[in-house]
């Protein structure tokens, strides 16, 4: 937090259930709040995917 601003960066995990098996999803994200009138807001929203170490990049990818 810097005066009326903050920002949260952190990894959002997505557990889904179909046909009795779990599946997870991650991606990283990173929100920047500003404090207008006393009221907290989202002004600025990121999503990136997380990627497992070591970084391979999307299959199919020149990364």
């Amino acid at each position: 937090m810097y005066a009326n601003t903050a920002i949260a960066s952190y990894t959002m995990m997505i557990s889904v259930v179909s046909n009795s098996a779990v599946s997870h999803r991650t991606h990283n994200e990173s929100r920047v709040l500003v404090r207008q009138d006393g009221v907290w807001r989202v002004v600025h929203v990121h999503k990136s995917p997380a990627w497992e170490a070591p970084f391979s990049g999307p299959v199919g990818s020149r990364l």
